[in-house]
């Protein structure tokens, strides 16, 4: 299916999933926040970060800056229904890049911008995201100069569902996504997606107006056949500093954790590459 046939289906398909206008309850136009919590250990999760990070694998060992600049910008949202279910559409956008610091110049290795359009569903513990977005990749041009390979940007779209339940101090979610538009064509179209986050019961100190800190732990998973079966394992440890109300949406949270990672490259066109890298992340989110 090529991308205007795909985006002419499942864009209306968003439209439809939406509810009848006639049991609206309230609305909100441009509303701060998201009703789905951003995923804490998903390093492709659109967000402001800063990390730094020792990447290891066949043929690099360096130190790598991971700097990345995304937002979210809710539309609208609305309430539906007898339980007061909260819903949301919007617009997200964000670009990643990756440095090597370990050069005079702290040469750019890649670029990679993403655009989606999210819709997101609460009710109680329980939420939900249905996402259509793009991703393309860039490698940048010193690198091409030190490692000599023939340029082939990645790029695709894809749609993507999670759905996630808060349980106690644990979340746990799971889905997946299916690129309907690929290049290249060996990247294969079918993505699982799993975690389990956790955040302590209670901050370890208060920042006022309204804001705690928190002990945060959370592990992501996502599986996907290539040459073979594989998957990404991305760790996170440390303090997220967010509304000291678990329910307040409106607030932003900001983070300062320890991270490993070990599976395909989430960032360029060398997505069938196994590495490892950990280090130390700031993260700003919705």
């Amino acid at each position: 299916m090529g991308s205007k046939k795909a985006f002419r289906f499942l864009i209306p398909l968003l439209f439809l999933l939406l509810p009848p206008p006639g049991r609206v309850l309230a609305g909100e136009s441009f509303p701060q926040g998201d009703v789905f919590v951003p995923l804490f250990s998903d390093p492709k999760e659109i967000r402001s970060t800063l990390n730094y990070l020792w990447v290891s694998t066949k043929g690099f060992n360096a130190p790598v800056v991971l700097l990345g600049f995304g937002e979210h910008l809710g539309f609208y949202r609305w309430s539906h229904g007898p339980d007061g279910a909260q819903w949301q559409w919007g617009l997200s956008a964000g670009v990643f890049a990756q440095f090597k610091m370990d050069t005079l110049s702290k040469e750019l290795l890649n670029n990679d911008y993403f655009v989606g359009i999210p819709l997101t569903w609460r009710s109680g513990k329980t939420s939900a995201r249905l996402r259509v977005y793009h991703q393309s990749s860039h490698l940048g041009d010193r690198f091409l100069v030190g490692f000599p390979v023939p340029r082939a940007n990645l790029s695709y779209e894809s749609s993507e569902l999670l759905l996630s339940r808060d349980i106690g101090k644990f979340r746990l979610y799971a889905g997946g996504e299916w690129y309907f538009a690929r290049y290249p064509e060996e990247l294969k179209p079918w993505v699982f997606h799993s975690g389990l986050e956790f955040r302590s019961p209670m901050g370890f100190f208060h920042l006022p107006p309204g804001r705690d800190a928190h002990w945060v732990a959370a592990i992501d998973a996502k599986t996907s056949k290539n040459d073979a079966v594989i998957t990404g394992l991305d760790f996170k440890a440390g303090f997220e500093i967010g509304p000291t109300e678990e329910s307040d949406r409106r607030r932003r949270r900001w983070s300062c954790t320890l991270e490993y990672y070990t599976g395909p490259l989430p960032y360029s066109q060398f997505f069938t590459e196994r590495i490892e890298y950990f280090g130390l992340g700031f993260q700003l989110s919705t």
